[in-house]
């Protein structure tokens, strides 16, 4: 499951609203369906209608399964907005006539460029209270936008104080999504909100392939290429560092790659380890225990499943499992 701590349910609205609080901007079909269930059974969910069906994932063999679909009941989601005003100026050219529904404006002490203004966001016009689109970057004192709109004069004149504000992009993807109203019809599953586009992705195929944790059969392989598989899967998804100290056979200290640094608590006891040289993994053990030792290389105690195997030494790497 991955529940997500940024999304909520407005059950008072119908249709009820899902929101996505910025500065969020991804949501997945996966997330959504666990988010919601957990939602569902919280005091306030119990009171209401169920919001979401769902369906999917069913095994057909291969590593092949169904596709997810998701169906909102008498909801739609919503990302909160989070417009970010990305530059503040004032006019210094009056604008001309307008060549195809399009007006420059001019600032001569502006730095759009800079200030990371693009195609798609928005001028607003604090004197004459107008908006345009912004529709291209000239230069850093040059815009060139859509013709302003809900203004006194939808223009701009020098002395105009002006604001660019951002436009986002959300996106959600991993399935298919619709949604229904509270008799059934079809309804946009997304709600607009300002300065936020939403991409509803749909899903390119009836089914998802989810890899094999292990893509051959371990009982028909050889050691060195069992070996080389849990060193690849390490490379990507477990813990690593170096053995730096062995001070008995059932304690050593280790510095982990990336940062990381267990103490006590950290919940990796009892979770398995490899020593491995190169391409050999030269034995494996569990972690019994944990020391953080203050700040240093945290001290493991190990426990052996068999007595026969090489002890781990100093510069091995430690994987942990």
């Amino acid at each position: 499951m991955a529940t997500r701590e940024d999304i909520f349910v407005r059950w008072e609205f119908s249709p009820r609203l899902i929101e996505v609080e910025a500065p969020s901007l991804t949501l997945t079909i996966q997330d959504l369906v666990d988010t919601l269930r957990i939602l569902e059974d919280s005091w306030a969910g119990m009171t209401q209608a169920h919001v979401l069906d769902a369906s999917g994932k069913e095994d057909l063999g291969g590593g092949l399964f169904v596709g997810v679909t998701s169906k909102l009941r008498n909801a739609r989601i919503l990302f909160e907005p989070n417009e970010m005003v990305v530059s503040s100026e004032t006019v210094t050219t009056a604008s001309g006539n307008p060549i195809r529904r399009a007006i420059t404006v001019i600032a001569s002490g502006a730095t759009f460029v800079a200030d990371g203004v693009e195609p798609g966001y928005v001028v607003v016009n604090d004197t004459d209270l107008s908006h345009a689109d912004v529709l291209n970057v000239d230069s850093e004192t040059q815009l060139t936008v859509g013709m302003p709109i809900g203004g006194s004069l939808n223009d701009y004149q020098i002395g105009d104080a002006i604001r660019v504000i951002s436009v986002d992009s959300a996106a959600i993807r991993g399935g298919n999504l619709v949604a229904v109203d509270e008799v059934n019809a079809p309804i946009l599953a997304t709600l607009p909100s300002g300065f936020t586009q939403v991409q509803l992705e749909k899903a390119s195929a009836s089914t998802i392939v989810i890899p094999d944790p292990f893509p051959v059969d371990v009982k028909s392989i050889r050691g060195s290429e069992l070996a080389a598989i849990l060193l690849g899967l390490a490379a990507q998804t477990m813990a690593r560092g170096t053995i730096t100290v062995v001070n008995s056979a059932t304690e050593i200290e280790v510095q982990f790659d990336d940062g990381f640094d267990p103490e006590e608590g950290d919940g990796i006891a009892g979770r398995a380890i490899l020593y491995t040289t190169g391409t050999n993994v030269r034995g494996g053990a569990r972690i019994s225990g944990v020391d953080g030792q203050g700040g240093g290389d945290p001290l493991l105690t190990l426990t052996y499943a068999t007595t026969t195997q090489p002890l781990p030494t100093v510069g091995d790497t430690l994987i942990l499992v």
